[in-house]
């Protein structure tokens, strides 16, 4: 049996069509398929690397910022006394006073925080968050001149404890006659400084 010319074109249509079918379903789509599934791996690894990244830069920045409040931690506790040693800071009070020519009375009360008071304000004062954390209050009594005590409080400001000092009242004693001791007047104001919290 011979074959004619339009059959033999036609089988061999049929054998490449049926080839390229069997390439295309073998080969050709399972590579397309893997292709496409390492896209969507290296999508999913790029997203995961991009947010490794992210949480590496924020803890980066958390670092910083601790190192940052760590050193402003540090310069606060510098402005507060620890609990006891209330003697140097009243040894200090004095040695103003005698630098200054005040004669200084002198009072310490331990201040502890009140556990029953009500929430805070809205806008507190540096006397509302006092009540937050012990303190002591220095109650001072100082008799000098005008000058003297603008000194001493000067002096007072420089000392690199936070004081809170609320109201100050001067006065003149009424019973002075002397000439000698027509400008001497009294100061009387408290102190407050922040006793150190516990590091627990």
């Amino acid at each position: 049996m011979t074959l004619t010319v339009k059959q033999k074109i036609a089988i061999a249509l049929l054998v490449s069509t049926l080839g390229l079918i069997a390439i295309t379903s073998f080969i050709v789509i399972p590579r397309i398929l893997h292709i496409q599934k390492l896209n969507a791996q290296i999508y999913e690894t790029g997203k995961q690397l991009e947010l490794q990244q992210q949480q590496a830069s924020l803890r980066r920045r958390s670092l910083e910022r601790l190192e940052n409040t760590l050193e402003f931690t540090n310069e606060l506790s510098k402005t507060t006394i620890v609990r006891g040693e209330e003697l140097s800071l009243i040894q200090i009070f004095e040695q103003l006073a005698i630098t200054h020519n005040i004669d200084q009375t002198l009072e310490v009360t331990l201040i502890e925080p009140d556990k029953t008071a009500k929430p805070i304000k809205e806008k507190p004062t540096a006397l509302d968050i006092a009540h937050l954390t012990s303190y002591y209050q220095f109650s001072f009594s100082n008799i000098g001149t005008f000058t003297d005590h603008v000194n001493f409080l000067k002096s007072l400001e420089l000392l690199p404890y936070y004081v809170i000092i609320d109201t100050i009242h001067l006065s003149v004693d009424d019973k002075q006659t002397a000439e000698e001791y027509a400008d001497v007047i009294t100061l009387d104001f408290s102190a407050d400084i922040f006793i150190r919290p516990l590091v627990q």
